[in-house]
């Protein structure tokens, strides 16, 4: 069931799951749980899942200590000139736990991995496996404050994207013909 409305100007994403859990410490700093099977929070045309998602304020943290999946949503992805434009989000998933904490988005424990970009003229397909990922962000988001205001005003976009540990690639290449290269 949809712990939040469907569709809403006022929320920037939407949370999905079968128990909610939230407290507030004397600050003010709330402390959220949403767990299910799976549990979601849906953030444009991306998403994040797994049983049990963490938001902790007061550490400015967003955490899931379980295996889980996240695809890049294209807001945070680069769209400048020149850069490479990406036809199917960044999807990841993995079997250890991801650790959010505004600036970075790390993915750690047997991850699978996909995604396809178009550079120029050609077309590209990745896929692939690693033990850890980092998404490095161009600013870091502030999520200690009002994170509704805080990821409407954000210029923050995924800055790069590092492979560590055991990596696995495979990527195909075509042109815009689907002509493979």
């Amino acid at each position: 069931s949809s712990l939040g409305p469907s569709t809403s100007e006022n929320f920037p994403w939407n949370v999905e799951g079968e128990q909610l859990r939230m407290s507030t410490n004397a600050a003010g700093e709330i402390d959220l749980s949403i767990s299910g099977t799976p549990a979601k929070v849906l953030m444009a045309e991306g998403n994040l899942q797994g049983p049990e998602i963490r938001f902790d304020q007061g550490n400015s943290l967003i955490y899931l200590d379980h295996p889980g999946e996240f695809t890049v949503p294209a807001s945070l992805l680069n769209q400048q000139a020149g850069a490479a434009e990406w036809l199917q989000a960044p999807h990841f998933r993995w079997k250890g736990h991801l650790v959010f904490d505004g600036a970075m988005i790390r993915i750690v424990g047997d991850i699978e991995f996909s995604g396809a970009f178009r550079q120029g003229v050609e077309l590209f397909r990745i896929q692939g496996f690693c033990d850890r990922i980092n998404l490095q962000l161009s600013e870091p988001i502030d999520l200690r404050g009002d994170t509704r205001k805080t990821l409407e005003a954000s210029l923050a976009k995924v800055k790069q994207i590092v492979l560590l540990d055991k990596i696995d690639i495979r990527l195909s290449q075509t042109d815009l013909q689907h002509n493979r290269k």
